[in-house]
């Protein structure tokens, strides 16, 4: 078995009970399937989500052509669908894809309020190549960008899986979009440590928001998308999703089965590491532009502020009561990646110090008063 198809360690946060871990589960069903051997590729067809050269002309600047509002993409367009799983065979232009995930969207009634509330305040939408990317906002400017992974509108019909990807990532981003408006941006307040895990939380919270989308939509008929998601790197939240909603149905309605959701995203080590590299690369590059000036804040992380990030569109946090486990537990607060431990440490340790005339201070005001021309900067490798 190739290195790439080796089951990665996942654990779940136990509540109440032993059980087997729905993670053991997620792994073997994983490994097992890059084990079994296929049928013979004798005279094998080529399955319609092979896409052969559909790829995207680089040197053609066509995104510009497609920015879209999303408020220009009217339910009524979105409702003279008929089938919209048939509809992607069709796509044309990028136009047809955003018409396409804007419909998907509708048919989830937690999505169409996050799409409800982005075009009310005139968020703009086009395709362009992100590499892998997923998805980018641009807050000051109301402009959501989505990865188109290189493909044409047209290849992106014929393929669900990156169909199916480009549209998680969209609910993914107007999650972000809620989060944002929200004001959950704690880079000024908060100390870089507890930035760290308020962007796991986010990050966290927007995994658990895509999966329920998912299983309303397949509530809704289209099976496809939740058979995408089982199959990706998130697979193991959907499948205790899925679990926690087959023992307590009425967990759905209480917000037990998102919570159970919610911390299974921390049962990946490689996944939570991944996320602490992209934030600290953020902070890095946050401190390397600000040249002296203060970045961080003193506030650390709270309960409450853990909590806010989960309210649903109904307005329930379905986080209530957990915020001080999530701040607390060394399931969700631990570092397993010493790389990105000694990052923290050094980002902590580069916010407090500043440098004035090659004399490092740990207190500003004090070399501004000793030096008080001089241009204060923070100490850097």
């Amino acid at each position: 078995m190739s290195a790439s198809a080796r089951a990665r360690t996942r654990k779940e946060y136990v509540f109440a009970g032993p059980s087997r871990s729905v993670a053991e589960e997620y792994e073997e069903l994983r490994s097992d399937r890059f084990e079994r051997k296929g049928p013979s590729r004798k005279n094998r067809k080529i399955p319609e989500d092979v896409v052969i050269a559909h790829y995207r002309d680089n040197d053609a600047d066509v995104s510009a052509a497609f920015l879209t509002k999303l408020s220009s993409i009217e339910a009524d367009s979105i409702r003279s669908f008929h089938n919209l799983e048939a509809y992607p065979y069709a796509f044309e232009t990028d136009l047809d894809v955003l018409q396409w995930v804007c419909a998907m969207a509708s048919e989830s009634p937690s999505a169409r309020i996050l799409l409800k509330e982005a075009q009310r305040e005139g968020w703009t939408i086009r395709l362009e190549d992100l590499a892998q990317d997923g998805y980018a906002i641009d807050e000051a400017e109301r402009n959501l960008v989505l990865d188109h992974f290189g493909f044409t509108a047209d290849a992106l019909g014929r393929s669900s899986y990156f169909r199916n990807a480009l549209f998680v990532n969209f609910i993914r981003a107007l999650r972000q979009i809620w989060h944002e408006r929200e004001g959950h941006a704690f880079d000024k307040t908060h100390r870089p440590e507890a930035v760290l895990m308020l962007e796991r939380a986010r990050t966290a919270d927007c995994e658990t928001i895509a999966i329920l989308v998912g299983w309303e939509l397949r509530g809704a008929g289209y099976t496809d998308l939740w058979r995408s998601i089982l199959g990706s790197e998130e697979g193991d939240m959907a499948m205790i999703f899925t679990r926690a909603i087959e023992k307590d149905p009425a967990g759905f309605y209480d917000g037990s089965v998102l919570t159970r959701t919610f911390c299974q995203w921390y049962g990946d080590a490689a996944r939570v590491a991944s996320q602490d590299h992209a934030a600290l690369e953020r902070m890095d590059a946050m401190m390397q532009e600000a040249q002296g000036a203060e970045v961080f804040g003193k506030s650390a992380q709270l309960p409450m502020h853990i909590e806010e990030m989960s309210i649903l569109p109904g307005g329930r946090a379905y986080l209530m009561g957990m915020g001080a486990n999530i701040c607390a537990d060394p399931y969700f607060v631990s570092m397993n990646d010493p790389i990105n431990e000694s990052h923290l440490f050094q980002i902590v340790y580069d916010s407090k110090v500043v440098m004035a005339e090659g004399v490092p201070f740990r207190d500003r005001r004090l070399a501004r008063l000793i030096f008080p021309g001089s241009v204060v900067e923070e100490v850097k490798e």
